[in-house]
């Protein structure tokens, strides 16, 4: 059993259709893969806890509970599939549990998303 816990320093973003929101999109998803680039590769099932760290300008008037959560994981789990999960067959489908909150932050300095990793099996689902 293996435990992995990384802090993605920056903005979380999940869906979005305007231009500028598309660029602050790539951007969240290259820090992500910039930032977890040289932890262990899994090589089998594993349990995920995601903590996201929004700014108070991603809980408007109109979503006072902030965005949803759905297009924020898959942001991660995309992003995770280029570096965590790149040689375990399936990618991100590796994940058999999965725990996700958000957490309301002061500023965009404090803003990212902690993830944790708990392999569940090293050896099953490598890729060959």
């Amino acid at each position: 059993m293996q435990r992995i816990s990384q802090r993605v320093i920056g903005v979380p973003y999940g869906k979005t259709k305007d231009e500028i929101g598309q660029l602050l999109l790539r951007n969240w998803q290259n820090a992500i893969i910039e930032q977890t680039k040289n932890l262990p590769k899994i090589k089998g099932v594993c349990v995920l806890k995601l903590n996201f760290l929004l700014p108070a300008d991603k809980f408007p008037t109109r979503f006072p509970y902030g965005p949803d959560l759905e297009g924020l994981i898959g942001r991660v789990m995309d992003s995770l599939n280029s570096t965590v999960f790149s040689e375990v067959a399936g990618g991100h489908s590796c994940v058999m549990s999965l725990n996700v909150k958000k957490t309301k932050v002061l500023s965009d300095k404090d803003a990212g998303v902690s993830i944790e990793i708990l392999t569940l099996d090293t050896k099953a689902g490598a890729k060959t």
